[in-house]
């Protein structure tokens, strides 16, 4: 492949998608190898989502079984994260009832805006209230938030939750 429409005084970028797949005489083939190449940065964003947000590195747990148990629940977190982040992406206007629980969405509505809402936000408002909890700043130059700063939000808005728990047993 090589670039079309390279910058003015660059040459074109030309480059190979090597494969272990035959599919000299295989257009259909080449195309299913490119679609696996292309869901790459999807799985890239999933082990980051694990190594950065979910910080897998540092578990340090003794026991193996334990260590796998805990790494299976991290999966789901990653997971949970990066399903949130691409519905908020692809359908923003859908509500976040759908996909969050009364209990994440308010309070990270009480946390940031400081009062009760009429309504319940969009997932797209939902999602980044609760970046805001996770340290996302959300000022109008910086683009959608990203999975570490909902995976922090998520966390905090879950310590929350729980705190609220134990106070109103106490009450």
């Amino acid at each position: 492949m090589k670039e079309i429409n390279p910058p003015e005084g660059s040459e074109p970028v030309e480059w190979f998608l090597l494969t272990t797949i035959d599919v000299a005489a295989n257009f259909q083939k080449a195309c299913e190898v490119i679609k696996w190449y292309l869901a790459r940065w999807e799985i890239e964003l999933y082990f980051k989502t694990l190594k950065s947000g979910c910080t897998v590195e540092e578990i340090q747990l003794q026991e193996e079984q334990r260590f796998l148990s805990c790494l299976a629940l991290y999966h789901v977190i990653a997971w949970q994260i990066m399903f949130l982040v691409k519905i908020a992406r692809v359908y923003p206007e859908l509500c976040c009832t759908e996909f969050l629980t009364e209990d994440e969405w308010r309070t990270a509505h009480a946390i940031v805006r400081k009062k009760n809402p009429s309504k319940p936000p969009t997932i797209r408002e939902a999602i980044k209230l609760i970046a805001q909890v996770g340290g996302f700043l959300g000022r109008k130059s910086d683009g959608p938030p990203g999975l570490k700063n909902i995976w922090r939000g998520l966390s905090r808005l879950h310590q929350f939750a729980n705190y609220n728990q134990i106070v109103s047993l106490i009450e």
